[in-house]
C-alpha cells in the first residue's frame, strides 16, 4: 500500500485546451515553500508547475540513494546550473543508468526526462524489471537506510552464512504475498551489489537486504547464495591486494569479511596466512 504524505505544497497544473480552473482554489506556490536542494529551477524561479519538476527531485533521490551524496553538494539547482556544476559520475554505475540520471537532472526542464514513469523505465534499463517494481526497490533502499541504525551490530557480528548442506528452497515456493515481498528485496539487494554497497554502509546493503529475506524465508536459496557470492568476493579481493604484496589492505579486507562471515572458510584460511607472515599481526 503506497501512501503519499507531505502534499502542503502540490500545486495543480493547468492544462491547455481545458477551462481555467476554480480561482478560489488557493496556490502553494506563491509561498515559495520548497526545499532548495530538491526544487527544480523553474521551481525555484515560481515558473508555472510540471510533471518535470517532480522528475528532478527525484533524480536527486535516486543519485543519492544510490551514491550516498546529493549531486551538486546540496546546493538549489539555480545555484548548480549558474555556477557549471556538474554530477560526478560514480563509477560502480552502468552506463544507462548514469544516462537515466543525468537526464533526470537536466536543469532545463525541456531536457529532461518528461514524467516519473520514464524516469524509471531509462532507470531499469533494458531488463524486465517494471517501473512501478523498480520504484518499490528505490524505496526499500531508503527504509534499509533509515532502519540500518537499529541492530546493526548485531547483523554484521551475530549473524553467520547458512550452512551449505542446509535443503535450499526457491522464492517460487512461496506463498504470493510473502513471495512478492522476497522478490523485491532481492532486487534492493542487487541494486546495492551494482554500486558495490555489499557489507556497507551498515543497514543499507546487500548483506542487510538478504538478512531480511532469510527473516522472511530461512532457506531461500537467492539470498543464501548471494551471502556466498558476498563473502567469496570479499576473500578474492582479499587475496589479490596479497598477491600484490599489500598485507594491510588484505588484512583490512579479510577482518571485514570475518566480521559478517565468522566462519567462512576461505577468509580463516587467509587469516592464517597473515598471521603467519612477518611483521604487524592484528587479533
Amino acid at each position: 500500500v503506497v501512501k503519499v504524505v507531505d502534499c502542503g505544497i502540490a500545486r495543480a497544473v493547468q492544462k491547455p485546451g481545458l477551462p481555467v480552473s476554480d480561482a478560489t482554489v488557493f496556490d502553494p506556490g506563491v509561498l515559495g515553500a520548497l526545499t532548495p536542494a530538491y526544487a527544480s529551477c523553474e521551481m525555484i524561479e515560481n515558473g508555472p508547475p510540471d510533471p518535470r519538476d517532480d522528475v528532478y527531485g527525484l533524480a536527486v533521490v535516486a543519485y543519492e540513494l544510490l551514491t550516498g551524496q546529493h549531486p551538486f553538494k546540496r546546493q538549489p539547482a539555480t545555484v548548480a546550473r549558474d555556477t557549471g556544476m556538474q554530477p560526478r559520475r560514480p563509477k560502480e554505475l552502468s552506463r544507462s543508468h548514469w544516462n537515466a540520471i543525468q537526464h533526470g537532472l537536466q536543469f532545463d526542464r525541456e531536457q529532461r526526462t518528461a514524467d516519473a514513469t520514464r524516469f524509471l523505465q531509462e532507470l531499469a534499463g533494458p531488463r524486465s524489471t517494471s517501473p512501478r517494481r523498480l520504484a518499490w526497490v528505490l524505496g526499500s533502499a531508503l527504509l534499509l537506510a533509515i532502519a540500518g541504525g537499529i541492530g546493526v551490530y548485531y547483523y554484521m557480528a551475530g549473524r553467520e552464512t547458512p550452512a551449505p548442506q542446509q535443503v535450499l528452497e526457491d522464492t517460487a515456493t512461496l506463498e504470493p504475498e510473502f513471495r512478492r515481498k522476497v522478490e523485491s528485496l532481492l532486487e534492493v539487494a542487487e541494486v546495492h551489489r551494482m554500486v558495490g554497497r555489499d557489507l556497507f554502509p551498515p543497514g543499507s546493503s546487500a548483506y542487510d537486504a538478504y538478512h531480511e529475506i532469510l527473516n522472511i524465508h530461512p532457506r531461500n536459496r537467492q539470498a543464501i547464495l548471494g551471502l556466498k557470492a558476498i563473502a567469496d568476493r570479499i576473500e578474492g579481493l582479499a587475496q589479490q591486494a596479497l598477491d600484490n604484496n599489500d598485507p594491510d589492505k588484505a588484512r583490512t579486507l579479510t577482518e571485514k569479511g570475518l566480521s559478517a562471515f565468522p566462519d567462512h572458510a576461505g577468509l580463516l584460511r587467509l587469516q592464517e596466512r597473515l598471521n603467519d607472515r612477518p611483521g604487524p599481526k592484528r587479533q
